[in-house]
């Protein structure tokens, strides 16, 4: 089986407007879910709390400044406005950079290889942070709001010194949110409670079979009485099984995969609920690593909805591998109370 591009956007005919103004395939959406909180190599989901407050952080500095040129517009045609041009030109470059860098990452998705992975917003995170906060100063400023409540920015006279309520109500905010993800899901996902698992039987994959494969990319693989042969061709070897394969999993499964590697490497394992390969650690794939020799590996896979199987063999080039046997069982994960046996 020969070698084939790595899987992008642009192979489904798709352009930049259709992902940044479109959304194709939430492209939007888990960039910024995994922007905002997915720990753990993308394993670790946040609550709907935590996506909120980021996301207003993101929004209000995204329309914080084409908020302003129109109120400096305004105040230039009525002849009565604070410009602040050197405040202006600074909070003008930070959002440059930051529509630069989702340009670039978004072009990178299309026609290079797709990795909705928001680590590669991150370096512009810093512009986002400081555009809030000239959000903040200049909300503070505001005279409708000065004069509507009073007591957010100029504080109470209840005191000997007048204190915002403001900044002190979004620090309880922040606070309680963060305190919300440890307890919900830091702690919890670090330190599990117990769970009783039971495994049932294992159905392994026919590898004589040429319709176990639906499609191969960038490795050469044949078929012999021992399993699998592969000579992978790039970095990025893939084999996306048969549909068919995916009634063999329930909600939660375990892959017993034997293999035979020249080298060390890493395996990586990836189901598709519909709407294409997400490498989300536990979520989407799973991964393990590879030995010189033989190698027997346990991979445990959550699909509620399978539509496609795909096993990355190695992350190396020019490697031979032999996959021995690839067998699954459906797993059972109980709360407690369980009763041990």
């Amino acid at each position: 089986i020969g070698f084939d591009a790595v899987r992008k956007f642009a192979d489904e005919g798709i352009s930049l407007r259709h992902l940044l103004l479109g959304n194709y395939k939430g492209f939007l959406d888990e960039t910024l879910i995994s922007t905002i909180g997915n720990l753990d190599k993308l394993r670790l989901r946040l609550g709907l709390a935590q996506y909120l407050l980021y996301g207003l952080v993101f929004l209000i500095s995204a329309i914080y400044l084409p908020l302003r040129w129109l109120s400096m517009l305004w105040g230039l045609l009525r002849g009565d406005g604070i410009y602040r041009a050197r405040e202006c030109l600074f909070e003008t470059v930070l959002l440059g950079a930051i529509l630069f860098q989702v340009l670039m990452y978004a072009r990178y998705n299309l026609h290079q290889e797709i990795q909705l992975q928001g680590k590669y917003l991150l370096p512009v995170i810093g512009c986002t942070v400081l555009l809030f906060f000239s959000a903040m100063a200049m909300a503070r400023r505001w005279h409708w709001l000065q004069q509507t409540i009073p007591m957010l920015t100029f504080g109470t006279s209840l005191t000997r010194h007048r204190v915002a309520f403001a900044p002190i109500v979004m620090v309880i905010v922040i606070m309680l949110v963060h305190v919300d993800a440890l307890v919900r899901f830091v702690v919890p996902f670090y330190n599990p409670p117990a769970m009783a698992l039971r495994l049932g039987d294992f159905h392994p994959f026919n590898l004589q079979s040429e319709r176990l494969i639906y499609e191969s990319h960038n490795l050469k693989l044949g078929v012999s009485d021992d399993g699998w042969q592969i000579l992978t061709l790039t970095e990025d070897p893939q084999i996306i099984f048969d549909p068919g394969i995916c009634a063999l999993f329930k909600a939660n499964s375990l892959i017993i995969l034997k293999l035979r590697s020249d080298t060390t490497g890493m395996v990586q394992l990836f189901w598709d609920d519909g709407n294409n390969f997400v490498a989300r650690e536990g979520v989407f794939s799973t991964t393990a690593r590879i030995q010189p020799g033989e190698n027997t590996l346990a991979l445990a896979v959550g699909s509620d909805n399978c539509k496609r199987i795909r096993l990355d063999p190695t992350n190396e080039a020019d490697r031979q591998m032999l996959i021995r046997s690839i067998s699954v069982a459906p797993l059972s994960i109980s709360h407690r109370p369980f009763r041990v046996e």
